[in-house]
């Protein structure tokens, strides 16, 4: 998995997102091969939806709390450019992804089941805070190496 930090990015570079409800995106990752680390940003696009998503007067803050959102990936794909790695293309390998958003003062809500550990459960009336985890599994390219790795 490639958790990445928000980065600020400085240049021309403009990927614009043709579909609704995407958005783009930048990020900062610690990219290790063997034992070499280095810090490579990206700026890519993304395109996750809410399969069946419920229509609410409070953009959802109103939904009951036992109610679990399916989230659909139709698109993740990130660019980047490293002195030493040369460009670094990185897309979804298993097209379309699936996530879910639970929110966290459900009472049936099971921190040890979750497929992200560190949640706690609160005590709120509504539906957020809640928790966003998704299955991605990615496929890195570096044309450079002819490499393709796949997680």
């Amino acid at each position: 998995m490639i958790i990445g930090n928000p980065a600020r990015f400085e240049g021309e570079f403009v990927l614009a997102c043709p579909y609704a409800g995407c958005g783009n995106k930048l990020m900062s990752v610690e990219v290790a091969v063997g034992p070499l680390k280095r810090q490579v940003s990206f700026a890519g696009v993304t395109y996750p939806r809410f399969e069946y998503a419920p229509l609410t007067r409070s953009r959802g803050a109103d939904l009951p709390v036992d109610t679990i959102l399916r989230v659909k990936w139709d698109r993740l794909t990130f660019y980047g450019q490293d002195r030493l790695l040369g460009p670094v293309e990185i897309d979804l390998l298993n097209k379309p992804s699936y996530g879910r958003v639970h929110s966290l003062a459900n009472p049936e809500f099971d921190s040890p089941a979750t497929w992200i550990g560190g949640a706690a459960r609160t005590q709120t009336e509504t539906f957020f805070p809640a928790l966003n985890e998704n299955h991605l599994y990615f496929e890195i390219h570096l044309p450079r190496w002819r490499l393709r790795l796949r997680n």
